[in-house]
């Protein structure tokens, strides 16, 4: 019996940009060794800071015929205000992850799991600024993804952050919290 191909995607939304970007960055590079076709699609508004800010990574063991999908496995929103204009753009069966602080909206869909995770109180409790938050919501992806092994993403993380002394161990304790958030619920 052949093996079936996996193929996942996930959309990161959030303001301002650097935080979905990177993420979305570690997630594509640490997927290249457990996927054969990894796509990092970046789509932010360079005119104002601040701004609405998206990427999509699809991993997948067939080729990626279009990097612009219309619906993804997972959304993954940084910014809570961005849950709304990005809740339809889920799969139904799929997962819903949204930071907590500010969320105000519900979710309005019975075909998708939604997960509120903690990230910037968490990023703050351990004596970081919030722009470790989306390390903690990564971290929180791939607990629930499953879709790549967790040391594969601290690796790049170690890499990107190499000689970083503080902000690597920051950023590392981060990642490990998010995941964490999501194996104590």
């Amino acid at each position: 019996m052949a093996e079936a191909k996996r193929r996942h995607s996930v959309i990161m939304v959030g303001l301002g940009g650097q935080g979905v970007l990177l993420a979305g960055d570690l997630l594509a590079r640490a997927a290249m060794s457990q996927y054969e076709h990894v796509l990092w699609f970046p789509l932010y508004t360079v005119f104002m800071r601040g701004a609405p800010s998206e990427c999509t990574v699809i991993l997948s063991d067939q080729s990626i015929p279009c990097q612009i999908i219309s619906q993804a496995d997972t959304l993954l929103a940084m910014e809570s205000s961005q849950l709304k204009p990005f809740e339809s753009r889920v799969k139904p069966g799929g997962n819903i992850i949204v930071e907590k602080t500010g969320l105000t909206a519900e979710v309005e869909r019975d075909d998708v799991r939604m997960w509120t995770i903690p990230a910037l109180e968490t990023t703050l409790a351990i004596g970081g600024d919030t722009q470790a938050s989306n390390l903690v919501m990564l971290g929180a992806y791939l607990a629930i993804a499953k879709v790549i092994p967790p040391e594969t993403v601290q690796r790049e993380i170690e890499i990107k952050f190499s000689g970083k002394g503080k902000s690597l161990s920051l950023n590392i304790e981060a990642f490990k919290q998010g995941l964490a958030i999501v194996t104590n619920q």
